[in-house]
């Protein structure tokens, strides 16, 4: 719904800048913008197809000085990151409740938020499609709790709102038109990178965003005890733990001790350099999947992007597992002019069959929610068409736009 009023959207970073189209097509447009860093005072955003009227971009101001240009103001959250600390500096800083932008375009509710819960290093967060919610960690798995639970009742009341504030969910495309049914629930659970204790990787794969080592992030618990806080006192229904490389983690037997003593149930994402019994065991019992990304079929390829010449010992261990009858996914990362030609396709598919494991397609996490290229869309159509020609089940990690998954998704 368009604002008869001057807007002035409070954050100048990425999320704006690649957000800013949407919006304006939606009538959401800035008479400015304002920001806390002060080294973007009194520059522009300028976007290709962009612009204010009389002008060739969005002027940055401090927020003093913006109100002082626009008096009859609301405020537009432009972050996502940072979108409620940003609300309570805002606050803080005398700025009305009223004088925030609402939508008015009725209530919309998510099925996944306040239900998934993913923690990792930088903080916690209840799903990864737009980015719309990541809180800094508290620094312990209990008062990281407590500020997600606060959180996602604030969004759910905002978004069962009719005249609820904008935020930023609602560009997201998960959402759906009606109340939010508010379970007061975590079914499931997801330990991310960068945990102590589950910092560790043997690889050093050229698209990782973390690297080999994540250690600069400050906790006053390790990957244990939050994996052992959750279990005793969430009860999840599923736990991914995707938390460096399990295998050489320093909790690896005390954490898989607690899967198999607690009969949970999950997936573990393994780069399966390393052997583990007790992972083949809970696969054998059916108690998880396991997820490895492979991203490549040939030896070159994969040493290449992995940084470890070590393929024919992953597809070794990966046989192994496969003899306990457990579920298997096999990712691929597509890297297109690294892993696009047809040996690496070939010899992925042909393995992939050999042990019946599902495929995983997944673009490059470095590109997320971008729009999808010519070649890259030509690749992914190659790569689905041979999953079919070999009869082999697949799904596609929900990384690019909408737009670009509902053209693969009819193919």
């Amino acid at each position: 719904m368009e604002s008869k009023k001057p807007l002035i959207f409070y954050g100048a970073g990425r999320y704006a800048e690649s957000h800013l189209h949407q919006w304006i097509k939606k009538g959401i447009c800035p008479a400015c913008f304002a920001d806390i860093d002060e080294k973007k005072h009194f520059h522009q955003i300028t976007l290709k197809g962009v612009s204010p009227e009389g002008g060739t971009g969005y002027d940055i101001l401090p927020l003093n000085e913006a109100i002082k240009r626009y008096p009859d103001y609301e405020i537009f959250i432009s972050a996502s990151y940072d979108f409620p600390l940003i609300m309570d500096y805002l606050l803080d800083k005398g700025i009305e409740r009223t004088r925030f932008y609402r939508l008015q375009s009725g209530s919309k509710w998510c099925p996944v938020l306040g239900t998934d819960f993913i923690i990792h290093g930088p903080g916690v967060q209840t799903c990864c499609r737009v980015g719309a919610f990541c809180l800094p960690s508290k620094g312990n798995i209990i008062d990281d709790l407590k500020q997600y639970k606060s959180y996602c009742d604030f969004l759910i009341n905002q978004l069962n709102d009719d005249n609820g504030l904008y935020t930023p969910c609602e560009d997201c495309y998960m959402l759906c038109d009606g109340k939010n049914r508010n379970e007061d629930k975590i079914k499931t659970v997801n330990l991310s990178s960068g945990l102590p204790g589950g910092d560790h990787c043997n690889f050093t794969c050229v698209y990782c965003v973390y690297g080999k080592e994540f250690n600069h992030y400050r906790r006053d618990d390790n990957v244990s005890e939050i994996f052992q806080y959750l279990q005793e006192n969430i009860k999840p229904e599923h736990i991914a733990y995707a938390c460096g490389e399990i295998t050489i983690s320093p909790y690896r037997d005390r954490i898989l001790q607690l899967w198999k003593e607690n009969k949970l149930k999950g997936q573990i994402l393994t780069n399966a350099a390393i052997y583990n019994q007790d992972i083949f065991d809970l696969l054998a019992t059916g108690q998880i999947s396991i997820n490895c990304s492979i991203d490549a079929g040939t030896r070159e390829t994969f040493e290449k992007i992995k940084g470890k010449d070590c393929y024919y010992k992953v597809l070794d261990n990966l046989e192994k597992y496969a003899s306990s009858g457990g579920k298997i996914q096999l990712k691929y990362i597509l890297l297109n002019g690294i892993n696009s030609n047809e040996h690496d396709i070939m010899g992925f598919i042909q393995f992939s069959k050999k042990i019946g494991a599902e495929v995983v397609l997944s673009p490059d996490n470095r590109k997320s929610n971008e729009k999808m290229s010519h070649d890259e869309y030509d690749l992914f159509m190659r790569f689905i068409n041979c999953c079919k020609q070999y009869e082999i089940n697949y799904s596609i990690i929900e990384a690019y736009s909408p737009e670009d998954l509902d053209a693969i998704s009819e193919v």
